[in-house]
């Protein structure tokens, strides 16, 4: 719909939570296709996400999506409305951070997009 924007964030802009296996820790080297391929798993098995954006004074503001399924470039497309907040919020300062987390398993990995170098 014209009334509908939607919004893409790429890797490299984004954090994303991901739920590796317990015997990595925070000192690990992990590989890269490692990385990626525990992301996407956690990312096609979770419905929910976290946005994050920053408002006009600098706070954080999370909102929970209901993104599209991840597509082969690893991007993540979200549709909002075009005078949404988060999409005012996006315009100004384009770099947000989208998490997705299990909650059952109670473990997470933050990968940050040096990682993916």
């Amino acid at each position: 719909m014209k009334t509908k924007l939607a919004l893409f964030a790429f890797f490299s802009l984004i954090s994303v939570s991901a739920i590796l296996p317990s015997t990595v820790n925070a000192q690990s080297i992990i590989k890269r296709d490692t990385i990626i391929l525990a992301a996407r798993e956690i990312i096609s098995e979770t419905t929910y996400c976290g946005l994050i954006t920053m408002d006009s004074t600098g706070q954080p503001q999370v909102r929970t999506m209901n993104p599209f399924p991840l597509d082969d470039e690893f991007i993540i497309w979200f549709i909002t409305s075009r005078t949404s907040r988060k999409v005012r919020e996006i315009r100004n300062n384009p770099k947000v951070c989208v998490y997705y987390a299990d909650l059952f398993l109670q473990k997470a990995m933050l990968i940050l997009p040096e990682q993916l170098k």
